[in-house]
C-alpha cells in the first residue's frame, strides 16, 4: 500500500513539472503578476460554493433516512474536503461516515449515500465530458480517444472492484437500493450537483478571463468536465498533476496559453492546500481544546 501511494506521489509530481519544462521563467513571472486579489477571492468563492454545494446533495439523500442541520452538515462537509485533499480520494471523502455516526446515523447508511452521490455526480458529469470530447475529436482525433479510452478503463474498473468487495460492504448495497425509490430526491441532486458544476465553472471562467485568456464559458465547461472524467484514473494523488497537464493540452485546443491555463489550476490548486490546511489546523486545535 506504501509503495503504491508512493509511486502515485512520483507520478503526480513528475506530471505536475513537466508543462513547465514549455514554459519560460519570463512567461511565469507575467502570469505570476496577473494574479490579483480578485483573482484570488473568485478562486475562494470557487471552493467554498463547491463545498456549499456538496454539502447539499449528501443532505438531500441524507434526509431520507434521517435529517441533520445543513449548518451541522456543512461543518462536516468542510472537514470532509480539507481532508480530501490530503489523503487518497477514498478516505477523505468517507471519512464523512466518521462525522456522521456521531450523529446516530450508521454507517451503512452515510456510505450508502455518499456512494449514491458519487454515481449522480458521474452521471451528470459524464455526459458532458463526452460532449466536450466530441467537440474536439476533428482536431486531435487520435490523442483524444486515448484519453476516452483510459476514462472507461478506469470506469470499468471502479464497477468491477464493487462487485468484488467484501461481503460486509455489500450490506451497504441493501440500503443503497432504497435511493431509487425516491426519484424526486435524485432530481433535485442532480439538478443541485449541475448547478453546482455550473457555477464553480463560471468562477473558473472568470479566473481565465482575469488572466487574458479568449475563451467562451461553454468551453471551460465542458473542458472542466473532460478533466474531471480524467482526474478519475487513479495513477495519481487525487488526480494532482494527471488534471494540470490534461487541462494545458485540453485547453491548448481552444487556443489557450499553457502559461494562463497553468497559472489557473495551479493556483487553485494551491489555493485548496491553503484553506484546507487551515481547517485541519482549526479542527485539531478544537479537538484539543475539548481535551483540555
Amino acid at each position: 500500500m506504501k509503495l503504491k501511494k508512493s509511486i502515485k506521489i512520483i507520478i503526480s509530481i513528475i506530471l505536475l513539472l513537466l508543462p513547465f519544462y514549455f514554459i519560460s521563467i519570463n512567461e511565469i513571472k507575467e502570469v505570476i503578476t496577473q494574479i490579483n486579489m480578485k483573482f484570488i477571492i473568485i478562486s475562494f468563492i470557487a471552493i467554498v460554493l463547491s463545498i456549499i454545494f456538496n454539502t447539499a446533495t449528501i443532505k438531500i439523500l441524507l434526509d431520507i433516512k434521517k435529517e441533520i442541520a445543513f449548518k451541522e452538515l456543512y461543518k462536516y462537509s468542510m472537514y470532509t474536503w480539507a481532508a480530501s485533499q490530503f489523503l487518497p480520494s477514498k478516505m477523505g471523502t468517507f471519512s464523512l461516515v466518521y462525522f456522521l455516526k456521531k450523529r446516530d446515523i450508521s454507517w451503512k447508511i452515510s456510505s450508502s449515500m455518499i456512494l449514491a452521490n458519487q454515481i449522480i455526480t458521474l452521471a451528470m458529469i459524464i455526459p458532458l465530458g463526452i460532449i466536450g470530447i466530441l467537440r474536439y475529436i476533428p482536431s486531435k482525433s487520435a490523442v483524444l480517444m486515448i484519453i476516452l479510452g483510459g476514462i472507461m478503463v478506469g470506469i470499468g474498473g471502479v464497477i468491477i472492484g464493487i462487485q468484488y468487495l467484501p461481503q460486509k460492504y455489500k450490506e451497504i448495497g441493501e440500503t443503497f437500493k432504497e435511493v431509487i425509490h425516491y426519484p424526486k430526491k435524485i432530481g433535485a441532486n442532480f439538478l443541485t450537483t449541475l448547478l453546482g458544476f455550473l457555477i464553480v465553472g463560471f468562477c473558473l471562467y472568470l479566473m481565465f478571463i482575469f488572466l487574458g485568456a479568449s475563451i467562451s464559458l461553454t468551453t471551460v465547461i465542458l473542458t472542466s468536465a473532460i478533466i474531471t472524467m480524467i482526474g478519475l484514473i487513479p495513477i495519481s494523488l487525487n488526480g494532482l498533476g494527471v488534471q494540470e497537464v490534461s487541462a494545458v493540452f485540453l485547453f491548448s485546443l481552444a487556443n489557450v496559453p499553457a502559461k494562463i491555463t497553468l497559472g489557473v489550476y495551479v493556483t487553485y490548486r494551491i489555493m485548496k492546500y491553503i484553506i484546507a490546511s487551515i481547517i485541519l489546523l482549526y479542527c485539531l486545535n478544537k479537538k484539543e481544546g475539548y481535551k483540555r
